[in-house]
């Protein structure tokens, strides 16, 4: 009896964390699809974040926002041709604005990832002691090893696919202010 309140107990921990990482999930991808659409739209890009992936139309953007820079610089007059300083600065304070606000996000996507893998940390610490040693560990059921299984595979992808290296230290610096090189 006290096995099964006891893992009942860890379970339901279990359920109610994994929710509230969800709900949180949810609000940083709803963030993000904002943020992309406010970014966006600066270039003239109003597809939303979804369809841009789905319709895989990065080129677009990416032209887009070419196409922005060489107007504030006024490239489209010739090489000799002087920049219209109001539209450069125009530009400039957009594009800096964006940046602000995208590396804003990129720490709040970081937080969350270090907040995910220590849950997830703490999960695999709850089950454990059920696998050695504890008493009737022949009862649990199979979903008992398949929600082990699915816990190790998410510390894996926090520990790898989420900590991009595009979005960690340097690398992140020299994306949203350009590279030294």
């Amino acid at each position: 009896m006290d096995f099964t309140v006891r893992i009942h107990n860890d379970l339901n921990v279990i359920y109610f964390e994994t929710g509230y990482l969800l709900e949180a999930n949810r609000s940083l991808r709803r963030d993000c699809e904002m943020l992309f659409a406010e970014c966006a739209r600066q270039v003239g890009y109003t597809i939303p974040l979804e369809a841009c992936r789905n319709g895989d139309d990065w080129e677009r953007l990416y032209a887009l926002l070419d196409l922005l820079v060489a107007r504030s610089l006024d490239e489209s007059n010739g090489p000799n041709a002087m920049p219209d300083p109001k539209l450069a600065a125009q530009t400039e304070t957009n594009l800096r604005f964006s940046i602000d606000r995208i590396l804003q996000f990129i720490y709040r996507y970081g937080d969350f990832v270090n907040q995910g893998n220590d849950y997830y940390q703490k999960f695999a610490g709850i089950i454990r002691p059920y696998e050695t040693g504890q008493p009737c560990p022949d009862i649990l059921p199979a979903a008992f090893g398949q929600l082990k299984t699915n816990i190790e595979g998410t510390i894996e992808k926090f520990n790898s696919a989420y900590r991009m290296p595009e979005v960690q230290g340097s690398k992140l610096k020299d994306m949203l202010y350009g590279s030294a090189e």
